[in-house]
């Protein structure tokens, strides 16, 4: 009687840490998925960027006909690049007021 009780034990244990096993693979997968972050929308491609000296302003414009600009009168920072962000430029997207 006794070693059947073990035995039963044993198949019990076996069964309880194949499960925390298993669980714990299923855990570490999500988290792993919640890096890859599949739903990531990819940078626009750019045709074209122009930079007008008068007013000190540099436009691009992405494969859909969006136009953006960036001041460069904010200066220019250690190791290159400007402090500025750009901004959406819109172009013929809003009635004229008249």
């Amino acid at each position: 009687m006794p070693t059947d009780r073990i035995a039963r034990l044993e198949r019990t244990n076996r069964r309880l840490t194949l499960a925390l096993v298993a669980l714990g693979g299923v855990g570490f997968g999500a988290v792993l998925a919640g890096f890859a972050q599949p739903g990531q929308p990819t940078p626009p491609d750019y045709v074209g960027i122009a930079i007008h000296d008068e007013v000190d302003f540099m436009y691009r414009m992405d494969a859909k006909g969006n136009l953006e600009r960036l001041s460069l009168k904010g200066g220019r920072v250690a190791g290159g690049g400007t402090p500025a962000e750009w901004k959406a430029f819109p172009v013929g997207t809003e009635p004229r007021s008249p």
